[in-house]
């Protein structure tokens, strides 16, 4: 069994057909950015009286 890979008949692929398949930077920030807002709407729903209290310049309820 031969160990080395064969390179005959591949070319290197260029750097913008690279970015065109992975998709650049903006996929990655914009899945980011959304898991945070995700995380950010579940805070403000499982403490929702507190955010009322928050805007009104109440106290927190614990």
């Amino acid at each position: 069994m031969r160990k080395e890979l064969l390179l005959e008949g591949f070319s290197e692929v260029s750097q913008s057909e690279q970015q065109e398949i992975s998709g650049g930077l903006l996929p990655f920030f914009a899945g980011l950015l959304s898991g945070i807002l995700v995380a950010a709407a579940t805070e403000l729903i499982d403490d929702w009286d507190n955010f009322k209290n928050g805007l009104q310049g109440l106290p927190e309820q614990k």
